[in-house]
């Protein structure tokens, strides 16, 4: 009886070892993904900043041309 007892708390224990494991993945990939995401939008900031001067700076130059 306690043979089984034994083996089964092993069994339990082995379960929440790869729970652990399973959520620590999980985790690891969420947070990678979270970065790539900030990177990403990083650069879309800059592009559209880049953007923006470059079509406010023709505008600026249009404008001095026709006074």
């Amino acid at each position: 009886m306690l043979d089984q007892l034994f083996g089964t708390l092993e069994i339990e224990e082995q379960y929440l070892s790869n729970a652990k494991k399973q959520l620590e993945r999980w985790h690891d990939v969420r947070n990678s993904r979270r970065a790539d995401d900030l990177v990403n939008l990083l650069e879309t900031m800059d592009r559209e900043l880049e953007t923006y001067k470059l079509v406010t700076w023709s505008q600026n130059k249009e404008d001095t041309r026709s006074r």
